[in-house]
Parts: structure tokens; C-alpha cells; sequence
């Protein structure tokens, strides 16, 4: 566990030394941001994964007790869809609404 905090402590100590400049910590952030935008749309993918399984196990199963477990899968993955889509359209209301600009992840264009 030191191992990885003497890690990290080194990553940030340039940035705590003002030595890197003030652009470090943009670059730090923008970064962070941009890692957690495209998490998001990871976790939509896998929610929608989750759904689509569900749907398959469920029509190619003969057994009743799979058929169940599917249900449940089909359940979760909607569940989880509607928490993501909700908790994301009400960020983006709220940072519209206080003029922080969108936070709507983009798909990277690969420039």
C-alpha cells in the first residue's frame, strides 16, 4: 500500500512545488474529466449489455427457473439505465440552469 501512495505523492509533488506550472492542474483535471466521461458511457454500455442478456436468456430458455433469473437481469439493466440517464439529464439541467456550461459526455472524435 506505501508503494502505491509514494507513487501518487510523486505524480502530485511537482504540481504541489508550483514547479510544472499553472497549466498542470488543468491538464490534470481536464483529463480527469475526460477519463470520467468516458466511463460513463462504459457503464451505459454495460447497462445496456446487462438488458439485452436478459432478453436473450430469456426467450432461448425452457426452464422456468431461467427464465426468473433473466427477469431479474432485464430489471436491474433498466433499473440501472433509468439511474444513469436520470442522475445524467439532471446534472446536465442543473449546470445548464447555474451557467456552468454542458457536461454531457461526447463520444472522443480521434483527432
Amino acid at each position: 500500500m506505501k508503494k502505491y501512495f509514494f507513487a501518487v505523492l510523486s505524480f502530485f509533488t511537482p504540481c504541489i512545488a508550483f514547479a510544472q506550472g499553472e497549466g498542470r492542474w488543468r491538464t490534470l483535471f481536464d483529463n480527469f474529466f475526460e477519463l470520467i466521461g468516458r466511463l460513463t458511457i462504459l457503464l451505459v454500455g454495460l447497462a445496456l449489455a446487462l438488458f439485452f442478456f436478459g432478453i436473450v436468456r430469456y426467450f432461448f430458455s425452457p426452464s422456468t427457473l431461467v427464465k426468473e433469473e433473466a427477469r431479474k437481469y432485464m430489471f436491474w439493466g433498466v433499473v440501472a439505465l433509468f439511474v444513469m440517464t436520470s442522475i445524467w439529464g439532471l446534472t446536465g439541467v442543473l449546470t445548464n440552469f447555474f451557467g456552468f456550461g454542458s457536461v454531457v459526455p461526447q463520444l472522443p472524435t480521434g483527432n
